[in-house]
């Protein structure tokens, strides 16, 4: 049975009541969290319209600009290093545990690969690193642990793959568990879970009266684990996905171009945690996104001119709902959260309390979708009287 609730819809850009639907599911005793986060500086460093971001070794910042026909390096603060220039059109950039660095060029239907110093190595399919057109739209890649490139080309309906040198080594042909074959429709993003390997792909079949957004995870021998389809209107669904990247716990990220937000699930079961978003700044037209092993979430915003940075805290010790920080979720953490809500000090639950607010700002946002506004009044009754888990 679901539960139906009402709260401040915090991606409309005004403040208006709106109404989801969440289904209650049996997760074996799984359950990932919605993370806290904090918002970072961004990088906006003479960036401009940026269409894919990704991290080396380092956690040094690669920025595709298809505008602009390069691709930026910045320290992880944000510091410019050097470019890459005289692409055709990168729409995607990745960089494997080698420091090798893939950009998609979307003009010339190319993976082209540079060494660490920016110097042509070659172009995957192809030898003499001259001859495009191996790709009709290459949108997205990821590299595995043993080196196997995988590309996703949005155009064909086809993921490639691609050994370590550079030469094709087959098309990615998953299957679901029963052995028929897995189609895709416009895949747009693919991602590799830590850990796990497990291979995750965003699609988009064509669907009814709305838009596809399909969220696939198949085992690394390509035997499909789960499928989520996240399309709706409703909060939590997917209107216009773009791409997407995972986490250590288990947390799938998915960035969308419509409502403007990063939205979150859960790996295991496809539940919906939550959003990430800069109520201040939000991003506009968000494309790219990667996370890397010091937890910071990088999404660009193509229409700001800026990569958003998030720092993605591990979890917290302050349960949703506990406004005043007590250690209990009760009556009290009503009038601390309305407190909290007209104070003045902010509305996101990394934001310092102050004023007439002395509790945690992590427990007012009872509904853990990452602003704390009128909706976690509702959910923190739920929380009251049903325990733990009754609102999300």
């Amino acid at each position: 049975m679901g539960i139906r609730k009402y709260f401040i819809c915090p991606r409309a850009g005004i403040l208006y009541v709106c109404m989801a639907l969440f289904l209650t599911m049996t997760t074996g005793g799984h359950s990932a969290v919605m993370p806290d986060y904090q918002v970072l500086s961004a990088i906006d460093n003479n960036v401009a319209a940026p269409t894919d971001v990704a991290l080396d070794s380092l956690e040094n910042v690669y920025v595709a600009e298809s505008s602009q026909n390069r691709v930026q390096k910045f320290t992880s603060d944000g510091t410019y290093v050097s470019s890459l220039t005289g692409l055709a059109k990168p729409i995607c950039v990745f960089v494997d545990s080698s420091d090798k660095i893939y950009v998609c060029n979307k003009d010339t239907g190319s993976v082209a690969v540079y060494d660490a110093a920016m110097s042509l190595l070659y172009k995957l399919g192809w030898q003499d690193g001259v001859v495009d057109g191996e790709f009709i739209q290459p949108n997205d890649v990821v590299v595995n642990a043993a080196g196997t490139a995988y590309v996703v080309d949005k155009t064909a309906n086809v993921v490639k793959m691609y050994n370590a040198d550079g030469t094709y080594a087959g098309d990615f042909s998953p299957v679901d568990g029963g052995g028929a074959a897995v189609a895709f429709t416009s895949p747009t993003s693919i991602t590799i879970q830590p850990g796990t390997g497990n291979i995750v792909i965003l699609d988009h079949p064509v669907l009814p009266g709305k838009s596809g957004n399909v969220i696939y995870v198949f085992g690394s021998n390509g035997v499909l684990i789960s499928a989520f389809d996240k399309s709706g209107t409703l909060v939590g669904d997917l209107h216009l996905s773009q791409h997407l990247t995972v986490d250590s716990e288990e947390r799938i990220y998915v960035t969308d171009s419509f409502q403007n937000v990063t939205l979150v699930y859960d790996i295991i079961n496809g539940a919906y945690l939550g959003d990430v978003f800069d109520i201040n700044d939000r991003v506009r037209t968000p494309l790219g996104i990667t996370i890397g092993s010091s937890n910071r979430l990088y999404v660009t915003s193509l229409n700001s001119g800026k990569v958003k940075v998030f720092s993605i805290l591990s979890g917290s010790s302050v349960s949703p709902g506990d406004c005043n920080g007590d250690g209990t979720v009760d009556a009290g953490d009503i009038s601390a959260l309305v407190l909290e809500i007209f104070d003045g000090d902010g509305s996101l639950p990394a934001d310092a309390p102050g004023g007439t607010f002395a509790g945690d700002p992590v427990g007012s946002d009872a509904n853990s979708d990452g602003v704390v506004d009128a909706g976690d009044i509702s959910c923190a009754v739920l929380l009251i009287f049903n325990g733990p888990g009754a609102c999300q």
